[in-house]
């Protein structure tokens, strides 16, 4: 049955627009987001304002308030399961620039009141481009594997050949006049160019995945190399040493990330930052998340 993608109506079968908003209909309504936890916060504007820098961010999000007696003063910021990561390392830029939007503030406090407009005016400026930086950052695709790498260009070499030589076959095919597909000289050489190309992307694909799957490998020893690391040094002792009360879990969650970072760099010397935070975050959740 179809349905109307903006009122959420279902209608009969030869139906094809919504008789409320006009919009197309579809054959099935796209599947709800499912929103997961992400953080709480005590200010309501604090919560509405990282929302919209989600939103600057390419991200997604909302903000509900605390259902429970004893934190009815926070709110809690709901992102999509898939945005999770994307969203932490947002909040990551967006918590910099609102630390120094307020030491900035608080420095201008003493200051007459034309100083502290021109001040103002460029901190706004600074944060401003900082956000924009940061957010970049922040908005970066996830860390892919080295071994998800490998197979997607396996399976990209098998599809570009597969068609290539077939389409080669095919051309061969058409030119002795086994069979009439392509007519016309024009078609014949557009054709072969294209089943050409096609075996050149799937050559060039198995050359990446020879690359990958020696950088798979390379990658699998320092994940085991790191983790044993981990296993020694992240317990719950540290983190309870590491952890500062007077912060949210998630603030405290990003300065262990970024301990742990400084400490892999200086001892094994890895500079892959998005790798680092991709293996500390699988490590943590696996052991500590409930």
């Amino acid at each position: 049955m179809p349905w109307c993608p903006k009122c959420k109506n279902e209608y009969k079968e030869g139906v094809t627009v919504c008789a409320d908003c006009g919009e197309p209909l579809v054959d099935k309504l796209p599947d709800e987001l499912e929103y997961v936890f992400l953080l709480s916060v005590e200010e309501e504007a604090l919560a509405h304002k990282f929302i919209e820098y989600l939103s600057y961010s390419g991200l997604s999000g909302k903000v509900e308030q605390s259902e429970d007696p004893e934190t009815a003063d926070e709110y809690k910021i709901f992102v999509p399961e898939n945005e999770v990561k994307h969203a932490k390392k947002a909040f990551q830029a967006f918590y910099v620039v609102e630390e120094e939007a307020k030491r900035e503030a608080a420095r201008n406090v003493a200051q007459t009141d034309d100083t502290r407009n021109a001040t103002v005016a460029e901190t706004f400026s600074n944060n401003a481009q900082e956000a924009e930086k940061l957010s970049h950052a922040g908005s970066n695709a996830p860390y892919v594997k080295k071994s998800e790498q490998y197979s997607d260009y396996k399976s990209t070499a098998a599809t570009f050949l597969f068609f290539g030589i077939g389409g080669c076959i095919l051309m061969v095919l058409n030119l002795l006049g086994t069979i009439s597909i392509f007519n016309g000289i024009v078609s014949e050489i557009v054709m072969s160019a294209v089943f050409i190309f096609f075996i050149a992307v799937g050559i060039n694909s198995i050359s990446r995945a020879k690359k990958a799957a020696a950088e798979s490998e390379a990658e699998e020893k320092m994940n085991v190399t790191l983790n044993n690391w981990l296993e020694q040094n992240l317990t719950k002792e540290t983190l309870e040493k590491l952890r500062d009360p007077s912060i949210s879990d998630e603030l405290n969650y990003i300065h262990l990330t970024d301990v742990l970072k400084s400490e892999i760099q200086r001892e094994f010397g890895v500079t892959d930052e998005a790798y680092l935070d991709n293996l500390i975050d699988e490590y943590y959740s696996d052991r500590f998340d409930a």
